[in-house]
């Protein structure tokens, strides 16, 4: 009874201070999805998979939660492992060439490589 009266009081936080809404993509702990539904016990996350998760309300108040959708844009950060006889300006700039050849990077902000 403790854990689900934990929840709700959970759930009318998220749903009075609303840090993501329903479409948002969000990171609740170590979980990742499209925010499907937000009821009052629990959280419902699509995965990229297509995989539901379900994730109580209690959890998502006392992690972080980092919503990836409410700034309007993602930036993606990868991180390359290079061989130390590679030449790192030679390889930033066929880095910097392919992304800059891709249509979906912005030119404001500029990719950083």
């Amino acid at each position: 009874m403790q854990g689900s009266l934990g929840n709700f009081a959970a759930g009318i936080i998220i749903l009075i201070f609303r840090p993501y809404k329903i479409g948002d993509w969000v990171q609740i702990d170590d979980y990742f999805g499209n925010v499907d539904e937000i009821q009052i016990f629990n959280t419902l996350l699509i995965t990229p998979g297509q995989k539901m998760l379900v994730v109580p309300n209690g959890q998502v108040i006392e992690n972080v939660v980092t919503n990836y959708t409410s700034k309007g844009h993602i930036r993606l950060e990868i991180q390359l492992l290079m061989a130390y006889e590679e030449s790192f300006p030679r390889l930033k700039e066929i880095l910097y060439t392919a992304v800059q050849a891709s249509p979906y990077t912005l030119e404001d902000p500029q990719a950083m490589i």
